[in-house]
């Protein structure tokens, strides 16, 4: 796999449950978490574009991409540095990411820079 030097872009959080449980797909449960963002700036959906990464639109946002993780995301008040149960975060919300893509057979998938145990979206 190879992966790009990573950007950060402003989005909003939607379904962010799913950052730290794992949901469910006709009737099973999903093999890893996701945490899904949406209303991409248009400057940052263009560098994403870049990237080869393909935005879709949804009934509830335009723009939007999904990362998956093995591992839980981790949120935090960008201010205060607070970790935020993200069950207690809204569709809708504002936040901050350090993005980056892997290519696997020919396609570029994003992923959300983080470390173990370490925030990696940040509320704003």
């Amino acid at each position: 796999m190879k992966y790009t030097k990573p950007i950060r872009i402003k989005a909003k959080l939607f379904w962010t449950r799913e950052m730290t449980e794992l949901g469910e797909y006709k009737g099973k449960k999903k093999a890893k978490y996701e945490c899904t963002l949406g209303e991409i700036l248009p400057a940052d959906a263009k560098k994403l574009e870049e990237m080869g990464v393909t935005l879709k639109t949804k009934t509830f946002a335009e723009n939007v991409i999904v990362c998956k993780s093995k591992f839980p995301f981790i949120a935090a008040d960008k201010e205060k540095g607070v970790v935020i149960d993200p069950s207690a975060i809204g569709n809708g919300t504002e936040a901050e990411v350090l993005i980056s893509t892997y290519t696997w057979e020919g396609t570029a998938y994003p992923c959300l820079v983080s470390k173990p145990n370490v925030p990696c979206v940040h509320i704003t």
